[in-house]
């Protein structure tokens, strides 16, 4: 039984002369090839440019540029990460009551303002709108057990328009 041919001895001896220890990575084959443009590093780009003999002062430029790119960057990291944000505030569970935009020429049943509650009952609705739009509220249902769960930004008679709406009231605004 004989193993080795002619053939065999030649092909060891092409693999052995033109071996490489990347010769069969899919990426440089590709490159050898001419299918695609082989890929730089930019590091060792940048280095053979600040080591290329060139002057001083090109050295001192190319080194100035990229101090500022780093400190940019870092100012720009820093400027995201530390900005301050809206202050947290608690509030009670019930009601939430805050002044979104105040106009002194304006009645205060005029004012936008933002008004929350959260699972109240219809008459401590009623008094939170009255409380902070200055106003008294006619027409209101006495035996009403409807919880209000919302949040609105408007005028009084913004809010008071959007419950009757909501739960087919007939409640009023009117000046104190």
């Amino acid at each position: 039984m004989k193993l080795r041919n002619e053939n065999f001895d030649s092909e060891v001896e092409f693999v052995a002369r033109y071996w490489r220890q990347d010769a069969f990575e899919p990426q440089q084959a590709m490159e050898r090839a001419g299918l695609i443009k082989p890929v730089q590093k930019v590091g060792i780009r940048l280095r053979r440019l600040i080591n290329s003999g060139h002057s001083g002062q090109q050295r001192i430029w190319t080194a100035a540029a990229s101090a500022g790119v780093v400190l940019i960057a870092a100012a720009t990291g820093l400027y995201l990460g530390l900005r301050p944000s809206d202050p947290v505030v608690d509030t009670p569970k019930s009601v939430n009551e805050t002044v979104e935009q105040v106009s002194t020429q304006q009645p205060q049943r005029m004012q936008v303002k933002r008004i929350e509650f959260e699972d109240a009952s219809l008459a401590e609705v009623v008094t939170a709108i009255e409380n902070t739009y200055g106003v008294k509220l006619g027409n209101v249902p006495t035996s009403s057990t409807q919880h209000i769960t919302m949040s609105y930004s408007g005028t009084a008679d913004d809010v008071v328009e959007a419950i009757n709406e909501i739960f087919g009231l007939h409640i009023t605004v009117e000046d104190q």
